[in-house]
């Protein structure tokens, strides 16, 4: 940082001492404005180590002008002040001089000549001290320290000369040295009691002893009023030592200047006040401080504030500037954010509904959607009313029109099969039967929906909203088709808003009937229109589960428990073996309860309702996730990792699903390794490679620290699913740990989401790289 200029004075004009600082003509300059960076590191890291260097700079500065009387009395209380090293005011050097020439004129030279040595003495301690600081101004710190060391030769201004000197050995990186020369400052620090200046010095002291508590005491009981910015500046200094941020902010704010303005955003982004320290660190950039430094902190708390696609656009500017070493200047450390781990954030949420947020409540939403088939002409005769198509959301139903479609088409009965299939809990069966089926029947519109609904449930919505707009453009009177596709195009963070909008015009061109007034709430839901929602429940009567889950989802947003209970009841007298149901169910009836209780109401429910294993994690993906958060939330999760290992042990026909579900609850427990495993293995052995077991399996390799595992895992993420934030956030932190900021500008350019914060991954400031050439 830019250096204060310095008022010395020169060796002819010392005539003064520094003890009464009320005498002088001009304050001594502030302290140098040096921060450790390695503290000083925004939002992370802790503010112990070594303290960095105030400068104690304050020259010897010359008498006023003006001539005081000599007054006999006066004089001989001067003598004795010398000889006792008392305060004396900074006349004194000239009332000594005019003592000793009269003390000399009437003969009694020896007591003359005694005391023209001790004014010799303090002149020559004055002009060594003043050359020392000259040369600490000029940061030739080897020569101060040997004028600093000649000034307490003479045995006078020891305190401050040491003081000074000990700076020059930390600047020299002379630990011993700048040890020997605080000790001697302590030591002679007594000497100095009655000076105005003792708590300064003392503060200086215990400051550079690594001893902040003290320093602090010194600065909150000052012994005079003198040097009040100088001692607000060490307030901040030393405030921010002992990790006190909002103190260190307070009082750098009374003394603030510009080339403080950069190191005033840090330690608001240190204290987390992110808003704060982006306009202060903008504000010290067009200040012209610290261009370099600066910049790198604006896109690290542009990054921290949501703010990606701004800060990947300054990670690239210092790229293509080609600035050198601003990769050593405050790296960053990737990790996961703990919140996701965190059992009491876990159940804050749950009780502010944010387990069932707009997200999770789409996924479950398809999770009830139901499956579709054709109705050929050959099927007439099984269905009372032939329609155009019929859909099928329970097993009884699936496995009545399977056993009457022998005589359909080959490919009716190959989608009758995958649907019996999901409907028995092989989601997977389904979807290989389904994908065998798509090269021969491109076109097929209820192929298309089911392949679609097949990869929604497993999670895949990257892949179920690229055949859920193929369905629908192959038949545009498949409303729920268009719906579908709109909401896994919002899931993935594509939302195809045309496609929205051409749903809209057609279905108000439609009659009114029962299915189109069940997709225009659907679509109302989507866009909370909560209010339209309860409406059509009104005019219509719902009667399936997707009916139910969408009425219970949309009473909770409008916060109506006497209908929010009537629905979840109603979902759970649907389908009694789904275990989002019951989830939906405990929610809805026992989440404003305490933890404990909520606890033992919700396992006292689910024992009456003796759930199978494999109606957990035989289903849905959301099924899963659901419960193993749930699990966790309850003190349960440990009790199911042991029934998942012994199932997984003896499952030999469909074990994918188990070994999903353990990988997950690991994650949950915080076991990275073990959950890096079982993600190799399902991508490996099993071939699940979708970007959601991607997404997943790279973040127990960041967990286990395997963080080229990670990158890879996130490249392949990204080929499977573009438009996935998480992915794109976390490969970015991954590239800037790894200090390629053109990688990382690269990914974060594709974060347009404005205000983004993962829920996954954060970062903070790698300490112990600060500096270096690479990361560890």
């Amino acid at each position: 940082m830019a250096e204060e200029e310095l008022n010395v004075i020169e060796e002819e004009d010392a005539a003064g001492l520094i003890i009464d600082p009320a005498t002088l003509d001009t304050p001594p300059p502030k302290p140098k404005r040096v921060w450790d960076k390695k503290k000083l590191i925004l939002w992370g890291g802790s503010g112990a180590g070594a303290l960095l260097v105030i400068i104690l700079i304050v020259a010897l500065w010359p008498s006023s002008q003006e001539e005081e009387p000599i007054v006999a009395d006066y004089v001989q209380e001067l003598d004795e002040s010398l000889q006792k090293r008392k305060v004396i005011p900074p006349s004194t050097l000239e009332q000594l001089i005019k003592k000793a020439n009269h003390l000399y004129a009437q003969g009694d030279k020896a007591q003359a000549l005694n005391l023209f040595k001790q004014i010799a003495i303090q002149s020559e301690s004055i002009s060594f001290y003043n050359l020392g600081v000259a040369r600490m101004k000029s940061e030739q710190y080897e020569t101060a320290l040997e004028a600093f060391q000649k000034a307490i030769a003479q045995n006078e201004n020891i305190t401050i000369s040491a003081i000074n000197a000990a700076v020059c050995a930390l600047y020299l990186n002379e630990e011993k040295s700048h040890r020997y020369y605080i000790d001697l400052a302590r030591s002679t620090l007594d000497e100095q009691r009655q000076s105005p200046l003792y708590s300064y010095f003392k503060t200086l002291i215990d400051y550079y002893s690594d001893m902040p508590y003290e320093a602090l005491s010194s600065l909150i009981h000052p012994t005079s009023d003198y040097y009040v910015e100088e001692s607000h500046y060490l307030h901040a200094k030393a405030a921010f030592a002992v990790n006190d941020t909002l103190q260190s902010i307070d009082y750098l704010q009374k003394v603030i200047s510009d080339e403080d303005m950069s190191t005033l955003g840090m330690l608001y982004a240190r204290a987390g006040h992110l808003d704060f320290a982006k306009k202060t660190l903008q504000k010290a950039l067009q200040g012209g401080a610290l261009p370099l430094e600066t910049t790198i902190a604006l896109a690290h708390v542009a990054l921290k504030k949501g703010d990606v696609l701004e800060a990947g656009t300054l990670y690239k500017s210092l790229y293509d500037q080609g600035k050198k070493d601003f990769d050593k200047l405050y790296p960053v450390k990737i990790s996961l954010a703990p919140e996701q781990f965190d059992l009491k954030a876990i159940q804050v949420h749950y009780k502010a509904e944010a387990t069932f947020d707009d997200m999770t409540n789409l996924k479950i939403l398809f999770h009830y959607a139901p499956y579709k088939i054709f109705d050929a002409q050959q099927t007439v005769g099984y269905i009372k009313k032939g329609s155009a198509n019929i859909f099928i959301d329970d097993i009884e139903s699936a496995n009545q029109y399977l056993k009457k479609s022998t005589n359909v088409s080959k490919v009716n009965a190959q989608i009758a099969q995958a649907i019996y299939d999901a409907m028995t809990l092989d989601l997977h069966g389904a979807l290989a039967r389904l994908e065998a089926m798509k090269e021969s029947y491109p076109k097929h519109s209820i192929l298309n929906y089911n392949l679609a609904l097949t990869y929604a449930k497993l999670g895949d919505f990257s892949q179920a909203h690229t055949y859920f707009v193929k369905s629908y453009h192959q038949d545009a009177k498949n409303y729920l088709a268009g719906v579908l596709a709109v909401m896994s195009g919002k899931i993935v963070s594509s939302e195809p808003t045309k496609l929205k909008e051409i749903i809209k015009e057609n279905l108000e061109k439609e009659i009114e009937s029962e299915e189109i007034g069940f997709v225009k709430a659907l679509l109302a839901y989507y866009e909370h229109q909560y209010s339209v929602v309860n409406a059509w429940a009104e005019e219509f009567t719902p009667h399936t589960s997707l009916h139910a889950a969408l009425l219970l989802l949309s009473n909770k947003k409008s916060d109506l428990k006497e209908q929010i209970h009537f629905w979840a009841d109603k979902l759970v007298t649907l389908t009694p073996k789904d275990p989002v149901s019951h989830l939906l169910y405990i929610h809805s009836f026992f989440r404003e309860y305490d933890n404990q209780i909520f606890t033992t109401k919700s396992m006292e429910y689910l024992r009456d309702r003796n759930l199978a294993i494999n109606e957990i994690f035989y289903g849905s993906q959301i099924t899963e996730q659901l419960f193993v958060e749930f699990s966790f939330l309850t003190g349960r999760l440990y009790d199911l990792v042991i029934k998942l290992r012994q199932q997984h042990a003896v499952e030999n026909k469909n074990i994918l699903p188990v070994t999903q579900a353990l990988a997950k609850s690991y994650l949950y427990l915080e076991k990275f390794e073990e959950a890096f495993v079982l993600y190799n293995q399902i991508i490996d052995e099993y071939k699940q490679k979708d970007s959601n077991t991607l997404f997943y399996a790279a973040i127990a390799a960041i967990g286990a620290q395997h963080y080229a595992n990670g990158i890879a895992l996130l490249e392949l993420a990204n080929l499977k699913n573009r438009y996935h934030l998480e992915s794109r956030f976390a490969l970015g932190l991954l590239y800037l740990q790894q200090r390629n900021y053109s990688a990382a500008s690269i990914q974060f350019a594709k974060v347009i989401q404005p205000n983004f914060h993962s829920k996954h991954f954060t970062f903070d400031i790698d300490v112990d790289n600060i500096g270096s050439q690479t990361p560890n």
